[in-house]
């Protein structure tokens, strides 16, 4: 059990960085949209696709780290929180199974629902940790 609660602070300790390292990783693909509209330049979708993907699972992350410091002091928002920013991965899991079956959902409607499900989450566990003034171990 120490090794557990030893790799949990962890977790808790670096969430902010990893935080960090998510916003940076999803400003990539948005600085390449905006650099591919202003200029002629074309570059590969694949790797900025590649980072953006890695950002989200580091949010993920980082969000697993942030849930027991948000449940002590605004336990509401937490769990709704970590809800919506898990029903995106059962909604591709969904589109997955349907769409081995034959069935093609709207691309659109899933992507939309998965990207708002994704903000809602990540919006209420902001509100949680503002809420709950748990301090930043980033300033440490």
């Amino acid at each position: 059990m120490v090794g557990t609660d030893m790799s949990w602070e962890s977790l808790e300790k670096w969430s902010a960085w990893i935080f960090l390292v998510t916003g940076a990783s999803m400003l990539i693909p948005s600085a390449r949209s905006a650099i591919e509209m202003v200029t002629a330049i074309s570059f590969s979708g694949i790797i900025t696709g590649l980072i953006a993907f890695i950002g989200i699972i580091l949010s993920y992350i980082g969000l697993i780290g942030l849930f027991p410091r948000l449940t002590d002091k605004t336990p509401r928002l937490a769990r709704a929180g970590i809800v919506l920013f898990g029903l995106p991965v059962i909604l591709i899991l969904v589109a997955e199974v349907l769409f081995l079956e034959g069935m093609l959902p709207a691309p659109v409607i899933v992507f939309s629902s998965i990207f708002l499900l994704f903000v809602l989450g990540t919006a209420s566990f902001g509100v949680a940790s503002l809420r709950s003034r748990v301090p930043s171990l980033l300033c440490i």
